[in-house]
C-alpha cells in the first residue's frame, strides 16, 4: 500500500532529519531501526531487574532487622557499607563481635550506633 504522504521527522536515534513515507516512521534508515530495537529490549530488561530487584530487598532488609546478632554480610547489607568496611571496624576494635571460630564472626545489632562512616 503506497502513501503520498511526506513527512519531515528527526531519527529518535541519530538525530538526523528525514522525509519519512508514513505517520509511523520513527528511524532515518535500516541501522537505526536496529539501534533503537536494541535499546528498547536492553531498557526493558533493565527495569524488569530493577523491579525484581527492589521488590526483594523489603523482605531482606525486615528479616535482617529482626536479629539480634548479625554476620559480616548482613551487617554490611543492613548498614549499607561494604564488607571491608565492617572488617576495617572489628580490626581496629570499634565494633563488638562475638567470634566463634576464625570464620564465624557475629556482630551484636543493638550496636549499631558506632558505625560512623567519615566521609
Amino acid at each position: 500500500m503506497s502513501s503520498n504522504i511526506r513527512l519531515t521527522r528527526r531519527c529518535h536515534v541519530c538525530g538526523v532529519s528525514f522525509v519519512a513515507k508514513t505517520t509511523v516512521t520513527k528511524n532515518c534508515s535500516d541501522r537505526c531501526a536496529k539501534k533503537a530495537y536494541k535499546l528498547k529490549i536492553k531498557n526493558q530488561k533493565v527495569y524488569a531487574s530493577e523491579s525484581e530487584t527492589s521488590s526483594q530487598i523489603p523482605y531482606v532488609a525486615i528479616e535482617i532487622s529482626a536479629k539480634s546478632y548479625l554476620s559480616i554480610k548482613e551487617a554490611a547489607l543492613l548498614y549499607g557499607v561494604s564488607e571491608k568496611t565492617i572488617r576495617r571496624k572489628i580490626a581496629r576494635k570499634e565494633m563488638p563481635i562475638i567470634r566463634f571460630s576464625k570464620r564465624i564472626v557475629l556482630i551484636k545489632k543493638e550496636f549499631e550506633n558506632l558505625l560512623r562512616i567519615e566521609t
